[in-house]
């Protein structure tokens, strides 16, 4: 079952019922559609079919999405897992936002700090485009362990 996730300025809920003005909101959207695989939609009931897709992927668990809201309740845009995949284990994540939120993002970094033990997560994170910034030991619970400090700037 898809739950809410919060963040200081964001809260993330699923999508329902109620949502098919948001995604008509995004899919009449010209300049997002030249981006994002999908048709423009010319009328709410285009919408309203999609969310009824939307709906009946979530609950089969072939997807999973969530509304993004600003902290004051205004729905700026939408996430999901798509084409969840167990026995790969693996999904797509795909989103949309309101034109008026593009940019807005509050990160210019992101950092991983990750145990020197934690191979396959070092090169995951190198993978992604992480630099090591730095390695350094520490004593934890009076056992010396060393971290790798990766970092990545946004674009």
């Amino acid at each position: 079952m898809t739950r809410n996730l919060e963040t200081p300025r964001l809260l993330l809920r699923p999508i329902g019922a109620d949502d098919a003005d948001l995604l008509f909101r995004l899919h009449r959207d010209a300049e997002a559609a030249r981006m994002m695989p999908f048709v423009l939609h010319a009328s709410i009931d285009e919408s309203r079919e999609l969310l009824r897709r939307i709906l009946e992927r979530n609950a089969s668990g072939a997807s999973c999405g969530w509304v993004v809201q600003l902290r004051d309740g205004a729905a700026i845009g939408d996430v999901a897992l798509v084409r969840i995949d167990d026995v790969k284990r693996q999904a797509d994540i795909g989103y949309h936002l309101l034109r008026e939120h593009w940019g807005a993002g509050g990160l210019a970094r992101v950092v991983a700090s990750i145990d020197d033990s934690n191979v396959r997560s070092r090169r995951l994170a190198e993978k992604l485009g992480f630099v090591l910034e730095r390695t350094f030991d520490e004593l934890i619970d009076g056992a010396s362990r060393t971290t790798h400090v990766y970092a990545r700037e946004s674009p």
